[in-house]
C-alpha cells in the first residue's frame, strides 16, 4: 500500500464504484495441534461493515462486475456477488461492456456483460483492456503490436515493437521496430505524427508503470493535445500534430492544471503553457497543484544531512504551509484535506497545515471520500474525512486494484491466450532432427561453417547450431570423437585422421520453451515423438532434448 494518488477531473479508467472494498483477510487455524494460516480476499460493504465472498483475489467493481479468482479459476461477479461468467485461465476487466476472456487451451474471446462470446481472436497472444472500441494485442505469430476493433476487424497489422496500450482521444503511442522511437497513430492505424521520440508521458519519477508506461495524468495529456516527449534526453510537449508547444529543455515535464511542473537541473519549479517561468526552479522535490490552490515542496536540509521536510506553496511561489512534514505532501484532494506524514505517521491536514485526522497511521491512501488507513498493528480499515472508522482495522492488505485505480487504471488490463498453434515449433524441430539423420560429415561442415580438422577428437559435445526466436532457444550438438583414429607418425607421437568412412552416430537437439510454448510443453513434445518414433526425447521442465540418431 502506498500513500499517492491525484484529483484529476480526466480520470481515465477510475472506478468510483467503491461499496465494495476488496480485502486480504488472515485466519489462523489449529489442525492436530498444528497452526497454519489461510489467506483469502473478501469483500466488505463500506456501508454496513459486512463481509461477502472468499476468493483467492479480488478486484474492485468495473463496468458493473469485479473479477475475482478461486479454486476453479476467473469468475466475473456482479453487486450480488452472484457468479455471472467464468471459470477463465485470464481476463481483463469490462470497459465499455467489453471483456477479453481466456479458457483453458482456448485463444483469447472478447464477450459481452451476459458472458457471450462476440470473437474468438487466434492471430493474438495477449490483448489489452477494450477503450474507444478499440484493442491494442501481441501477434502470437510475429510477437509484434497491432489493433483491432470491438467486432473483430484488425484496424493496424502487428508491425509495432511496443505500445502504450490504450487508444486516448483517438491516438495511440506506438514504437517503431526499426528505430525504437515513438510515434502516434491514430483510430484508422494511419501514422499521424512521425517516429521520432525517444519517450513520451512517463514523468520519470514515481508514476511509471512498467506493463503500461504510464504517467499520471497521460489521460489528460491526450485529451488537451499537450503530450510530454523525450527526445535527446530533453522533455518538451508537442500537440496533436506534433508540432512542439514547449521545445525539448527539461529533465522531466508534467501537466499541472493549465500549466506544467518541470525539474531542471536537479530544481523543480512550474511553467505556463508556453514554457515562460511562473516559479522559478528552486525546490529539491514537488508535487503538483492538481487542481487545487496549494502543491507540496520539499527543500533538503543539508545542515542535517539531508533530512527532508515538506511544506506547501501557493501558485504565485508563496509558503503557505512551512515546511515540517516528514516523507510526504500530497496534493489536496477534492474533500479539501491532504495526506501528510510527522514523525513517520500519516495523517490528514486542511490548506491552513492544521491536522484534521491526527498523525496515527503507518500508511493512508485515497478510497472516493473515505480513506484506507493501517493502523500500528499493521491492520487495515477505513475512515471517514473526520477520521471516524467506517470500517474497523482488522484486514491484512487490500487488493493491489486499489492502488492501481487512483492512477486510473485497473490491474487486469491485459490477458493473454491459451491457445497455440504448436504445429510451426514441431514443423521445425522436426525438419532440424530429420536433416540431420541424413548429412554427410562434409555437408554438415559447409552447412554449419566448420573446419573438419577441428571437430573434438574428445567425447566433448561440439555445439552445432544455436537460435533463439519468441517461443524457444535451440542448441544443436554433436560428438565427434568416433570419427577419428590415432595414426602413427613415424616416432613416438601419433596424429589424429578421420575413418574413411566416418559419419556422425548422433545429434542433440536441446530447447528451451518459453511464455505459452512452455505451457504447451507435453503437447509439443507428444506430436515431435509421432513424427520421430525413433527419437529419445527427455522432459524437463520447460526443457527438452531430442537425442537423433543417424541412418
Amino acid at each position: 500500500m502506498y500513500s499517492c494518488g491525484s484529483k484529476s477531473d480526466i480520470k481515465g479508467l477510475y472506478t468510483d464504484d467503491l461499496r465494495y472494498l476488496p480485502v486480504q483477510i488472515v485466519d489462523n487455524h489449529y489442525e492436530e495441534d498444528y497452526p497454519y494460516e489461510e489467506e483469502y480476499y473478501t469483500y466488505v460493504d463500506t456501508k454496513t461493515g459486512e463481509e461477502k465472498g472468499h476468493y483467492y483475489d479480488a478486484t474492485l467493481f468495473r463496468d458493473g462486475y469485479a473479477l475475482v479468482a478461486d479454486t476453479a479459476g476467473l469468475f466475473f461477479i456482479d453487486h450480488s456477488h452472484k457468479k455471472i461468467c467464468g471459470p477463465y485461465v485470464d481476463a481483463t476487466t469490462f470497459n465499455e461492456g467489453i471483456a477479453w476472456v481466456t479458457s483453458e487451451g482456448k485463444p483469447l474471446t472478447a464477450i459481452n456483460k451476459k458472458g457471450k462470446a462476440i470473437f474468438e481472436f487466434p492471430q493474438a497472444e495477449k490483448a489489452f483492456i477494450f477503450n474507444e472500441g478499440l484493442s491494442v494485442f501481441m501477434s502470437s505469430e510475429n510477437g509484434l503490436w497491432g489493433v483491432v476493433d470491438n467486432k473483430g476487424k484488425i484496424i493496424a497489422e502487428p508491425t509495432f515493437n511496443e505500445t502504450f496500450g490504450l487508444y486516448i482521444n483517438g491516438l495511440l503511442a506506438v514504437q517503431s521496430v526499426k528505430s525504437d522511437t515513438w510515434g502516434f497513430i491514430n483510430r484508422k492505424g494511419e501514422l499521424v505524427i512521425p517516429f521520432q521520440f525517444d519517450e513520451f508521458g512517463i514523468d520519470g519519477d514515481d508514476d511509471y508503470n512498467e506493463d503500461f508506461a504510464i504517467n499520471a495524468n497521460l489521460w489528460q495529456a491526450f485529451a488537451e493535445g499537450r503530450i510530454p516527449v523525450e527526445k535527446g534526453g530533453k522533455w518538451g510537449v508537442i500537440n496533436l500534430k506534433g508540432n512542439y508547444i514547449i521545445n525539448p529543455q527539461f529533465d522531466y515535464i508534467r501537466l499541472d492544471g493549465d500549466n506544467y511542473l518541470f525539474r531542471k537541473d536537479d530544481q523543480y519549479g512550474w511553467c505556463d503553457k508556453d514554457g515562460k517561468y511562473i516559479i522559478n526552479p528552486q525546490y529539491d522535490g514537488a508535487y503538483p497543484f492538481d487542481g487545487g490552490s496549494l502543491a507540496g515542496i520539499f527543500i533538503y536540509d543539508r545542515e542535517h544531512r539531508y533530512d527532508e521536510k515538506f511544506g506547501y506553496i501557493n501558485k504565485k511561489g508563496e509558503t503557505v504551509i512551512p515546511a515540517q512534514f516528514d516523507e510526504f505532501a500530497m496534493p489536496f484532494w477534492t474533500n479539501g484535506l491532504a495526506i501528510a506524514a510527522m514523525d513517520d505517521e500519516f495523517g490528514l491536514i486542511d490548506s491552513k497545515g492544521h491536522w484534521i485526522v491526527n498523525p496515527q497511521y503507518k500508511e493512508i491512501v485515497p478510497y472516493g471520500n473515505m480513506y484506507i488507513v493501517e493502523d500500528n498493528s499493521y491492520n487495515l480499515g477505513v475512515i471517514d474525512v473526520k477520521g471516524k472508522y467506517i470500517v474497523n482495522p482488522k484486514y491484512n492488505k487490500v487488493s493491489v486494484d486499489v492502488n492501481a485505480n487512483l492512477w486510473g487504471l485497473p490491474t487486469m488490463a491485459l490477458a493473454i491466450s491459451d491457445y497455440m498453434d504448436i504445429n510451426p515449433i514441431v514443423d521445425r524441430l522436426v525438419t532440424l532432427a530429420t536433416d540431420m539423420q541424413t548429412l554427410k560429415i562434409g555437408d554438415l561442415c559447409e552447412r554449419f561453417s566448420l573446419i573438419s580438422s577441428n571437430l573434438p577428437k574428445s567425447k566433448k559435445k561440439q555445439q552445432l547450431y544455436s537460435d533463439t526466436d519468441r517461443h524457444m532457444s535451440i542448441k544443436l550438438s554433436t560428438t565427434t570423437d568416433h570419427i577419428w583414429q590415432k595414426v602413427s607418425d613415424g616416432w613416438w607421437g601419433y596424429n589424429y585422421v578421420m575413418k574413411d568412412d566416418a559419419v556422425i552416430n548422433s545429434y542433440y537437439i536441446d530447447v528451451e520453451f518459453y511464455g505459452n510454448a512452455a505451457k504447451h510443453i507435453e503437447e509439443i513434445t507428444n506430436a515431435i515423438q509421432q513424427k520421430l518414433p525413433s527419437a529419445q526425447i527427455e522432459q524437463k521442465r520447460k526443457e527438452i532434448t531430442l537425442h537423433i540418431t543417424t541412418k
